[in-house]
């Protein structure tokens, strides 16, 4: 993918018609218009930025990244300043392979092309937002491939996430997935501590009524439930390593073996012995 840098609201003159690229930005404080032809996702090193469409308003931050529906008209506002990088990829390509996946997960048949709609998610989330904060800090080569791979399978994730919502109107589906999605990349960086609901609420801007009821719907289980899940497959490996049943239960939070043991049996389907090396 070709690089740009750009320090200006001016942009690029030329952007390559045919190709993904990529822009790394220092912008000031300012107002510019974007948009598109090709789906991009935009995220940042540090500052803030807002992207207001004629429906919604997207916020983002450091740690945070957002994927643009092509040819969407955004207005950009910076209040200070953003350092960050933006992708751009080919909409066709992607496309196509969304629909692969889309075949492959119904063995041959034909099934509807989700389409890309702008949406705000956490970088550490999912494999798209990590293989782009590595770009960005020159961990990783920018491949146009794998990024694009990468944005299919968030694509068909996100669209399996709208289908479980009970909400109909685009936008609201929209921002209770990204709210989600904080949720549960919150809960999978804090699965070596307790967390409570408050906690969880705060991080995600969602009440405690509408946190639980959407989170089990969308991801199966309610959050904290998620969340002792995750902790008792890391109790797993633990005891593979031959770590004794009690330390990990207490570090775990069980105020009891035996309350330990009722879990992973619900979790594992068998006693916390049967992984213990032998």
């Amino acid at each position: 993918m070709r690089p740009f840098f750009v320090d200006s609201y001016e942009g690029i003159q030329q952007p390559p018609a045919n190709a993904s690229y990529i822009i790394r930005s220092h912008l000031s404080r300012g107002k510019t218009q974007v948009c598109s032809p090709k789906i991009s996702t935009k995220m940042l090193l540090s500052g803030a930025e807002v992207y207001t469409s004629t429906e919604s308003r997207f916020s983002i931050r450091q740690g945070q990244f957002l994927i643009t529906a092509p040819a969407e008209e955004l207005e950009l506002t910076i209040a200070s300043s953003a350092v960050g990088c933006c992708f751009y990829m080919d909409v066709d390509y992607v496309h196509r392979l969304t629909a692969e996946m889309i075949s492959a997960d119904l063995e041959g048949g034909d099934g509807e092309v989700p389409a890309v709609t702008t949406t705000r998610l956490p970088l550490n989330g999912s494999q798209l937002g990590l293989s782009m904060l590595a770009v960005a800090n020159h961990r990783l080569d920018p491949d146009a491939d794998v990024l694009a791979t990468s944005l299919a399978e968030t694509t068909v994730y996100l669209s399996h996430l709208r289908a479980n919502l009970p909400c109909r109107r685009q936008s609201t589906q929209r921002e209770l997935v990204a709210r989600l999605e904080v949720a549960r990349t919150f809960l999978i960086e804090a699965q070596d501590r307790a967390v409570s609901l408050r906690e969880l609420e705060s991080a995600c801007c969602l009440s405690r009524f509408h946190l639980n009821r959407s989170f089990a719907r969308v991801y199966g289980t309610p959050p904290l439930r998620f969340h002792q899940n995750l902790r008792l497959d890391a109790a797993r490996e633990r005891l593979g390593a031959g770590e004794p049943q009690r330390t990990i239960a207490e570090d775990l939070g069980f105020s009891a073996l035996s309350s330990f043991s009722r879990a992973y049996r619900r979790r594992h389907h068998h006693a916390p012995s049967a992984d213990q090396p032998k």
